[in-house]
């Protein structure tokens, strides 16, 4: 198992703001960007600062 596979795994048991953030940071460290910018942009966790950022981030890499 790797890391993402793990996260979502955890996700589809315990569907809530943190396990959405900590999938969509996970698929960013691991270099899959497009991934967490969807997740993020299809969840209702933008109130979060940590998940604004995070969308920010993924927009400036995927040039959005």
């Amino acid at each position: 198992w790797n890391e993402p596979m793990i996260i979502d795994e955890l996700l589809s048991s315990v569907k809530n703001d943190q396990s959405i953030y900590l999938l969509a940071r996970t698929y960013y460290l691991t270099g899959d960007v497009n991934k967490s910018y969807w997740l993020l942009r299809n969840s209702s966790i933008e109130h979060l600062p940590a998940a604004k950022l995070l969308l920010a981030r993924c927009c400036f890499d995927t040039d959005r």
